[in-house]
């Protein structure tokens, strides 16, 4: 378990955080650029001073006020970034050899690999291997170190959508057998959702909320977080009958859209179709309410609609927030 408290002072920014990640789980730190993930995990692997911390880690002191107790190098930690650093003039076997502090492979190595699909690509130097390929490579050297804590800085980001949901699904499965305790920085809502198992909603250097993942999507609380986590339409609760709520927060994913004319019992609402925008798999389809309100859905692309069609929304899913 990583116990963690730091504070970083910067001429116009303050990081301000405390968070417990739970042992062989995946803890997200979610949040807008800017917001202080990453510098937390700087702080964490040793590479930014903190202004006041204390890091623990299964029951041992590794940095507190007074300075280091153990160097970031001995405290098995593994770093991941959004841009692979493979030794240039190492193939991609002697990378991951020299993390794993071996001359050659070893059958732990090597079944690592096969994990990955990464053996017949072992000949290869850095430059001679896709962007994506460099990626994989920087996980399983990564792993190569069997560290204790694997921080993950939105290794994701520059991955097309193809090579991503690889990544993501060879990850998740490497985990399901080798659990490793992990904390993974992204924007990316569904990656979050596919990985985290808890979440800590970061802005302006603050922890909003920090709780099971599908606690936090499904009851947002309040709107900052709710906007976060997606929700893109927020209508008054007293002018749709919730008196005694401020807001009814509606996700686009959450909000059932039917043709005018299949009525089935929740709390539907009228409305026009103003706007549709084709998305990878799914149209985001713009609503206007009969009461002048704009709400927006996410529909497959088996659905057909078209803009200046009447609809049928039901509001059933929508949550309160403040």
């Amino acid at each position: 378990m990583l116990d963690c408290t730091l504070r970083i002072d910067y001429p116009k920014f303050q990081l301000d955080v405390a968070f417990v990640v739970p042992r062989h789980s995946v803890y997200c730190l979610y949040g807008p650029s800017g917001s202080g993930k990453s510098t937390i995990l700087a702080a964490l692997i040793g590479l930014i001073k903190p202004t006041k911390s204390r890091i623990v880690y299964d029951g041992v002191l590794l940095q507190d006020d007074h300075g280091q107790k153990i160097a970031p190098w001995r405290r098995s930690f593994s770093m991941i970034e959004q841009v692979p650093k493979l030794f240039p003039h190492m193939t991609l076997a002697q990378n991951i050899a020299f993390a794993a502090g071996k001359r050659t492979l070893g059958d732990e190595e090597q079944k690592l690999i096969a994990q990955f699909d990464l053996t017949d690509r072992l000949r290869y130097k850095p430059h001679q291997l896709s962007g994506g390929f460099q990626q994989q490579g920087a996980f399983v050297r990564a792993l190569a170190t069997k560290p204790k804590l694997l921080l993950l800085d939105e290794p994701f980001f520059a991955l097309d959508w193809q090579f991503k949901e690889q990544m993501i699904r060879l990850f998740a499965a490497y985990r399901e057998q080798n659990p490793v305790t992990t904390i993974f920085v992204t924007h990316d809502l569904r990656e979050a959702q596919r990985l985290a198992d808890r979440i800590g909603i970061l802005q302006d250097g603050r922890i909003l909320r920090d709780d099971r993942m599908d606690a936090v999507f499904s009851q947002p609380q309040t709107m900052p977080i709710a906007k976060q986590m997606g929700y893109t339409s927020f209508l008054s609760a007293e002018k749709y009958q919730h008196p005694g709520q401020q807001y009814l927060a509606i996700h686009p994913d959450r909000l059932i859209v039917r043709k005018k004319g299949i009525e089935e019992n929740g709390i539907l609402l009228g409305g026009t179709i103003v706007a549709m925008t084709a998305r990878e798999g799914f149209y985001r389809i713009e609503i206007q309410l009969e009461l002048g309100d704009h709400v927006q859905a996410t529909v497959r692309h088996e659905h057909t609609y078209s803009v200046g069609e009447k609809v049928v929304v039901d509001l059933g899913k929508a949550v309160y927030v403040v």
